[in-house]
């Protein structure tokens, strides 16, 4: 249940489940389900962009997860901290985290996890500008979560190469990988990765100067933002909105 009103960013009602979850948890002597109480806090922590906040529960999380030897737990929490390391400036650290999740899953036949592995290394490359290097890992990311159908990994790699291609002006295929991803994120209720392709969405389309669509996009961003109360995302939406509407030379509108 926690874990449900995380993904729509209900905070309160997250939190009410996990603290309920972590006593019964103790009652039971039930070290691995305190793990994921805290990893889930962690994670929700960075689905509302609240990075910084992650990185306490993620370490409890995986000092839980090493304790007993929980070695699925151990690396998707060591992932979400490669990406809190990376959001923080520390991209050689998170690089480092990453490759040793890939090395990790791989050596214990994790698949899925493998593609997120490789989608995080890619990511810490982008971030540093190493474009090259990034869309050679994104896309082996990519290749392992369509051979074994993990589709979530596979909507956050098609994203990220979809980002990729905007910072490099191809926005024809920026568009074409945010396409791909969108349906995935929002039949799934990930409001987090929903407003994020809608801005990037906004953001392409207008490079291509299609005005029309990048304005369907970034109004669809800011009815969800309104509808989660995100002050952040309407602000990005509705500098889209302004921005379309100057290169149309709508003055007053924009």
């Amino acid at each position: 249940a926690g874990i449900l009103y995380a993904r729509q960013l209900q905070r309160a009602n997250a939190f009410s489940a996990f603290d309920k979850a972590d006593q019964l948890y103790q009652a039971l002597g039930k070290a691995e389900g305190r793990a994921e109480v805290f990893y889930q806090r962690g994670a929700f922590f960075i689905r509302s962009g609240n990075i910084s906040e992650a990185h306490q529960p993620l370490q409890q999380a995986l000092d839980l997860a090493q304790a007993t030897n929980n070695q699925p737990l151990k690396i998707k929490t060591m992932l979400q901290l490669a990406y809190v390391l990376q959001h923080q400036g520390q991209t050689a650290q998170a690089q480092k985290l990453a490759s040793e999740v890939v090395n990790l899953a791989q050596t214990n036949n994790m698949e899925s996890l493998t593609a997120q592995g490789y989608t995080d290394l890619g990511s810490a490359f982008f971030t540093r500008g190493e474009y090259a290097e990034a869309e050679k890992y994104i896309k082996q990311g990519l290749e392992f979560a369509q051979r074994y159908k993990a589709l979530r990994a596979e909507a956050r790699a098609l994203f990220l190469l979809g980002s990729l291609r905007q910072q490099q002006g191809n926005a024809d295929e920026a568009a074409s990988y945010v396409e791909q991803a969108l349906p995935f994120f929002q039949r799934g209720g990930y409001r987090t990765e929903v407003s994020q392709s809608l801005i990037l969405l906004g953001r392409v389309n207008r490079m291509k100067g299609d005005y029309e669509a990048a304005l369907k996009a970034y109004r669809q961003q800011l009815q969800f933002a309104e509808e989660v109360k995100d002050e952040r995302q309407k602000a990005l939406s509705l500098e889209g909105i302004g921005t379309v509407f100057a290169y149309q030379e709508q003055y007053p509108e924009a």
